[in-house]
């Protein structure tokens, strides 16, 4: 009964990379299905290139981009100094151009993030140093197991950084 209720378990769980392999699904089309917010990861490797340098700050999709980037979850690294409480534009401006750091994958700066982050981008968009490329609706299911049990969608935005428009102080 034992090896029943386990093998039963196992096939559940390996359903999702079987379809894959049983099927015509393309690589894309699986990733986009089983990996949470992967929705920015093809049109980022297709329209940015090896001198663009993206900070992101969810690992999930890292292993995906054909693009150098720099992981910034704000509880794991201190390269940038995305602590709560701790926003400061003009220090991470410069810690953003000492790591070369042309873009930003980020949450919309109302999301919520818990990270120093958002306070930042929104100094650094009203100060002008920013640039919107390109806002992406992304997906999370509820589980990767049981797409059945539904899932979120959220925004993520995509940002250049533009230094020379941003003001040599920093923004105010």
């Amino acid at each position: 009964m034992t090896l029943s209720v386990q093998t039963a378990g196992a096939g559940v769980f390996a359903s999702a990379p079987a379809r894959f392999v049983f099927s015509n699904e393309s690589r894309e089309a699986y990733l986009l299905r089983t990996v949470a917010r992967f929705e920015p990861v093809p049109w980022i490797n297709a329209n940015l290139g090896a001198d663009s340098r993206l900070l992101v700050t969810e690992r999930q999709i890292l292993y995906y981009l054909d693009v150098p980037y720099f992981s910034a979850p704000w509880d794991l690294q201190a390269l940038i100094d995305l602590l709560p409480g701790h926003a400061d534009p003009v220090r991470f401006l410069s810690q953003a151009k000492a790591l070369g750091i042309t873009h930003l994958l980020v949450w919309p700066p109302e999301s919520g993030d818990p990270s120093g982050l958002s306070e930042t981008i929104t100094a650094l968009g009203n100060a002008g140093c920013l640039d919107l490329v390109r806002t992406f609706t992304v997906r999370k299911a509820r589980s990767r197991t049981l797409p059945g049990l539904g899932a979120s969608t959220k925004t993520r935005l995509l940002y250049r950084l533009d230094y020379a428009r941003c003001p040599s102080r920093g923004p105010a």
